[in-house]
């Protein structure tokens, strides 16, 4: 999950990681199952609400291999960005 922050609004993009074999045995592919959104809580002047303006991408990648999600995000004034890692939500649903 990735969530942005500003004085004008709010936006949150979740994803659902799918590990599955590619065609190629040796490589693995990850789908992402996503949801995005926006809101807009205060009306500033000359601001923007963040917004995902480019959200997670399917993935191919080697067994062991590391690999990076990104998303773009967009705001103004630039909004806080917070991210939670797939361990660090692992690990908050395993303590609930």
């Amino acid at each position: 999950m990735v969530k942005a922050n500003n004085d004008a609004g709010q936006a949150k993009c979740y994803a659902t990681l799918i590990v599955k074999p590619a065609s190629d045995r040796h490589a693995m592919k990850m789908r992402l199952i996503e949801s995005c959104h926006s809101v807009q809580t205060n009306v500033v002047e000359g601001g923007a609400a963040p917004e995902i303006s480019r959200s997670f991408r399917d993935l191919h990648v080697r067994p062991g291999e590391p690999c990076t999600m990104e998303v773009v995000i967009t705001g103004k004034p630039p909004p806080k960005v917070s991210k939670l890692s797939i361990a660090a939500l692992a690990d908050r649903t395993a303590t609930r």
